[in-house]
């Protein structure tokens, strides 16, 4: 799948798709399943930048707070590669 400029700075994160599993698809389930590929590379990245600003926290009240975001963002990462995962390469 084409990657949008928009979401060029994602590129490290997106997860490679199996053309193959994909053929015969109508646009509208290719265009959700894209739609969750961008969404994981985004949280994966949002997950990434949480985990380091946990990292070097100050203090276990930061810590706290960086660990609720991140709980927070756990299910929302696996809906998103739950509906890419079986297109996946």
């Amino acid at each position: 799948m084409n990657t949008s400029p928009k979401v060029g700075h994602l590129e490290r994160s997106l997860v490679s798709l199996n053309p193959l599993r994909l053929a015969g698809m109508s646009r509208l389930m290719l265009a959700k399943i894209e739609k969750a590929r961008i969404r994981h590379a985004e949280l994966l990245e949002q997950l990434r930048d949480l985990e380091k600003q946990h990292a070097e926290a100050e203090n276990s009240h930061l810590q706290h707070h960086f660990s609720q975001l991140i709980e927070h963002l756990r299910p929302q990462l696996q809906h998103a590669f739950d509906t890419i995962g079986p297109y996946i390469r």
